[in-house]
């Protein structure tokens, strides 16, 4: 037999008690186990796969993470019929704007080293 404290009380904790407590706690174990990839797997619907690897974003996201707008411009230029996509269009836009971009942040930086 051993004693625990619970709820400013001190209770028996038997064998039996135990190996009862210790099955309850498997089963809520196994739940913890199974729940999150059900979640994973329910999330994972929810995201634009078929937007592209990097896909259902604006075209200043892209140009403000032009490492993936090119993995998203390279996937969409993989297959026919991806050009007509909306992130498509968002990181082609993005490309062709990327270099005025990245010459205007360039100055922007020069001048705050400047002043």
């Amino acid at each position: 037999m051993f004693y625990y404290q619970r709820d400013h009380e001190y209770k028996i904790l038997t064998y039996d008690s135990f190996m009862r407590s210790k099955e309850e706690m498997m089963k809520i174990s196994k739940l913890f186990l199974v729940i999150p990839p059900l979640f994973g797997i329910a999330l994972a619907g929810c995201s634009a796969v078929s937007q592209g690897p990097q896909g259902g974003h604006s075209v200043s996201w892209y140009l403000h993470h032009q490492k993936k707008m090119s993995q998203e411009v390279d996937w969409c230029k993989n297959s026919a019929g991806r050009d007509k996509l909306e992130s498509c269009k968002n990181a082609e836009k993005a490309s062709g704007n990327a270099l005025s971009y990245n010459a205007k942040k360039t100055l922007h930086s020069f001048g705050k080293d400047l002043s």
